[in-house]
């Protein structure tokens, strides 16, 4: 029997979410038939003794550990190609904090069986609410409706050839080279068949209290990087394509947004010369109006800014405890 899926976990430093993450897909690895393999960018925690544990427990599991850090895209990269030399017909991103829902898994796996599709992008907790296409055939409207959501690498389910040609950075930006690649691969195709699953299928793991490590580069990351990637992308895509996708991943995104930007301020994670700095770059993303509005932030008195920032830190972290609870008892 052929294997429909891989799961390509890779992972760096976080053996307490892999351990979760292996732990939870294997029940689905056996239930499936699926294979998962995991390149591991040369942790210096214990990670090597549990894959190596692992690899002795379940023949459907593979693994390799790089002999020193090879970068986040050049292990998502590894990871695919781990994945491609299983045969398995389709090969699904997953990030190390993120799990696959069971009940989404089944619905997911029947489409590639039916549809064939080049790629799939599925949907995640609090991301994509707006009904869209359960399929494309025109990279440009692929381009305007979702790239800002393939920032999730865990969204991700790769056809043989798209995984061949893989994660593709570029020289003027970093941190989006799945992006880059994806539709980069999409625009050299003559005809493009993409499924779109609307359905929830994938829930991130928490289990700390800390924010996201990129938390408070989020200007240099999501408006600098962000629009330099969607930039440097083929002619194919109309610079009116690219423009829509630039401004997508701010005004659809649940935590990329302009109040976001104000906790930042108010923490002292963003200085005003910083914000000033990137004017051109922020009135794209959020608009002129926005930008000029967030102004004032930097006016409120530290005392106070900070007080308002501790009590929106504590809300968002009992919502994000809440979301993991309620997934295990799925």
């Amino acid at each position: 029997m052929n294997n429909p899926l891989c799961i390509c976990i890779p992972t760096h430093n976080r053996i307490n979410k892999l351990r979760k993450s292996i732990s939870h897909h294997a029940k689905l690895c056996i239930r499936h038939n699926l294979l998962l393999v995991v390149s591991d960018n040369a942790s210096s925690d214990q990670t090597r003794e549990l894959l190596v544990k692992l690899k002795e427990q379940y023949e459907w599991f593979d693994f390799i550990i790089q002999p020193k850090n090879i970068g986040p895209d050049a292990n998502f990269n590894f990871v695919l190609k781990m994945g491609l030399k299983t045969g398995a017909d389709y090969l699904w991103l997953v990030g190390d904090d993120d799990l696959i829902q069971p009940d989404a898994l089944q619905t997911i796996l029947k489409r590639l069986c039916v549809e064939s599709p080049d790629l799939m992008i599925v949907n995640t907790r609090n991301q994509v609410k707006k009904e869209l296409p359960s399929s494309y055939t025109s990279p440009s409207n692929l381009l305007k409706d979702l790239s800002w959501h393939t920032t999730f690498i865990s969204s991700l389910i790769f056809g043989a050839e798209a995984a061949i040609h893989g994660i593709k950075g570029n020289n003027l930006s970093r941190n989006f080279g799945h992006v880059f690649g994806v539709f980069t691969f999409l625009a050299d195709q003559p005809i493009i068949n993409v499924s779109w699953e609307q359905k929830i299928s994938i829930t991130t793991i928490r289990l700390d209290n800390s924010l996201p490590s990129w938390f408070g580069s989020i200007l240099d990351i999501f408006v600098s990087n962000w629009i330099k990637t969607i930039n440097c992308l083929p002619s194919e895509y109309s610079d009116e394509d690219k423009r829509i996708a630039i401004r997508s991943l701010w005004s659809q995104s649940s935590i990329l947004n302009p109040k976001t930007i104000v906790f930042l301020i108010f923490r002292s994670d963003i200085n005003l010369k910083e914000f000033l700095s990137k004017k051109p770059e922020l009135k794209l993303v959020i608009g002129s109006q926005w930008f000029y509005f967030l102004i004032p932030a930097f006016l409120v008195p530290k005392f106070l800014s900070r007080k308002i920032a501790k009590f929106a830190l504590n809300l968002y972290l009992k919502k994000r405890s809440n979301e993991s609870s309620n997934f295990g008892k799925l």
